[in-house]
């Protein structure tokens, strides 16, 4: 392991380097970086990496019928952390339909294809698919 300068730590962490990416540059180890920053009394950069979730992007996808790995991809994400968040708001996964003689039951008492999906929580996809594969 090479050795590093405190000032050589200050300069990457300005421009908003994480840990790894430091260490990485430098070509020592994590452990070595964060140690060394927090001696320095710097910050952790780890959070302002991250972007806020956009939960109407995902809603969107979900809504178009995407599975959690084609909205990963899209979003730029994981698909851990879509599935995470799908979970965490109660949607159900764009892989499985929905029980179709609960589909078939909102519709003959009136639902829209949209209240169905809300009822349901599932995307209008899934719904639209179920009602297909009944002929309503």
């Amino acid at each position: 392991m090479s050795k590093i300068g405190d000032e050589e730590i200050i300069e990457l962490h300005k421009k908003g380097l994480t840990d790894r990416e430091i260490a990485s540059a430098l070509g020592v180890s994590q452990s070595s970086v964060n140690y060394r920053r927090q001696r320095l009394g710097l910050k952790n950069n780890y959070h302002n990496k991250h972007k806020k979730f956009d939960e109407d992007k995902f809603l969107e996808l979900y809504n178009l019928g995407y599975t959690d790995r084609e909205i990963a991809e899209k979003m730029n994400l994981t698909a851990p952390a879509i599935n995470y968040r799908r979970v965490k708001l109660g949607l159900r996964s764009n892989r499985e339909l929905p029980e179709l003689n609960a589909v078939i039951n909102l519709r003959s008492r009136g639902y829209t294809v949209q209240q169905i999906a809300e009822e349901l929580k599932v995307s209008l996809t899934l719904v639209k698919i179920s009602l297909e594969k009944a002929s309503v």
